[in-house]
């Protein structure tokens, strides 16, 4: 790891040093770009990804620091992630299948949608889903929701059941009033044994060895087959475990266009990289997250992630 990100700093000019003054072992040092430093008081921490500086005291994750020197981010990502020992990787690959093994996700129970759920859709419903420009017919019968009134724990909720190998095997629900406490609601934990997070929402329609992973279900909603919700910004081990089971080779990942989104998008894909070729996208329009995005520019984005 050291000698590769050695390359980089000689590859782009950036000066540093590897022993003397304010040099700690196993660490390379390089003057601060985020203060004043005329001298090497940011210290790097390759094997944990992190840096340090002793004068201003800013600290972070290594690959923030990188983009700072406006190196690419796939290159910057394959310096810092890139796992090239077959060995690793192999170790890897053993300890998620074994996840997937002895995981409630190889064998699950399946759950019972509430009671008080229907298959009418309500106005209320049907306004929230108009105000995001969604067809309330087509994601209905496409995405088998279902509804709840103004009674119960899920009042005034979409129903939106998640399904693995054509299994109902939890389910989540959406807050039409935006006057919740709570947008997304999920069946208990310990009602069913497991997490929302043991599922990847949608991952029935991917059919290729390629899968776009987005963050929410409005999203998945808009983007429809081939992309997953990971319901964050970030993919649980049991996901992993899921993707493997499915053999996925290449992951794109396409979180919303804010910044914290953006950083989380390419931790996960340093976590990933090495398991599956995988590349952060990052939106081409002026929207929050690609639940926004219009029916056209939709398409556009599909034609450009899945060359359809």
């Amino acid at each position: 790891m050291i000698n590769r990100l050695i390359e980089l700093f000689e590859e782009n000019q950036i000066e540093y040093w590897t022993s003397g003054k304010n040099v700690s072992k196993d660490e390379i040092n390089i003057t601060c770009p985020f203060c004043s430093d005329h001298s090497n008081h940011l210290s790097i921490n390759p094997e944990k990804r992190i840096f340090y500086c002793r004068l201003c005291k800013e600290s972070d994750s290594l690959f923030n620091l990188l983009i700072e020197f406006n190196i690419d981010r796939n290159i910057i990502r394959n310096t810092l992630s890139k796992r090239q020992n077959y060995a690793d990787n192999q170790r890897s690959l053993k300890t998620y299948t074994n996840i997937y093994i002895h995981s409630k996700t190889a064998d699950f129970d399946g759950v019972e949608l509430p009671n008080e759920c229907s298959e009418h859709i309500l106005n209320l419903h049907r306004k929230y889903l108009l105000s995001r420009n969604f067809d309330s017919e087509f994601l209905t019968k496409k995405y088998n929701l279902k509804f709840v009134g103004p009674v119960g724990k899920f009042k005034n909720r979409i129903i939106i059941p998640i399904f693995y190998n054509r299994k109902l095997v939890h389910f989540t629900s959406r807050d039409v009033t935006n006057k919740q406490e709570s947008k997304y609601l999920h069946e208990s934990t310990d009602k069913i044994g497991y997490t929302i997070h043991n599922f990847l929402y949608n991952i029935d329609t991917v059919k290729s060895d390629k899968i776009i992973i987005i963050e929410g279900v409005t999203d998945v909603w808009r983007m429809g087959d081939g992309f997953v919700c990971s319901f964050g910004y970030s993919v649980a081990q049991e996901q992993i475990a899921l993707m493997m089971k499915k053999n996925i080779k290449n992951i794109i990942i396409l979180f919303d266009n804010e910044e914290r989104a953006l950083k989380q998008a390419e931790k996960t894909a340093s976590e990933l990289d090495g398991i599956f070729n995988v590349n952060v996208f990052k939106l081409p329009f002026d929207v929050k997250d690609p639940g926004e995005l219009s029916i056209p520019q939709a398409k556009e984005l599909r034609r450009m992630l899945l060359d359809e």
